[in-house]
């Protein structure tokens, strides 16, 4: 399913106010990310998808999965990629929390 289409153009202008607000806010860069790629302006939403991996140190666990599979998708073009690597992502976050 797509989260927007040629008709849903100005969904990305959500995501953009948001992070004119707070331009650490990396889940919003993973959805415009994702928008981009809907609308195949690939090459805006590779470098989106970039910045949110980029600033993921301060996202949540649940938005850090999302963004880790969202560039997995974007540089492998399938969920199998991203699902793996979120199989290691779950290992090294409770690899971490158990030390903390």
């Amino acid at each position: 399913m797509k989260l927007c289409s040629q008709g849903g153009r100005r969904l990305p202008f959500v995501f953009q106010a948001s992070i004119e607000l707070d331009s650490n806010f990396a889940i919003a860069y993973a959805w415009l990310g994702r928008a981009y790629r809907d609308l195949d302006e690939n090459a805006t939403a590779a470098d989106y998808t970039r910045k949110a991996y980029e600033l993921r140190g301060s996202a949540s666990e649940a938005e850090k999965y999302f963004i880790l599979a969202s560039l997995r998708y974007r540089s492998h073009g399938k969920f199998s990629e991203g699902r793996t690597n979120l199989r290691a992502l779950d290992t090294d976050l409770s690899a971490q929390s158990n030390t903390a």
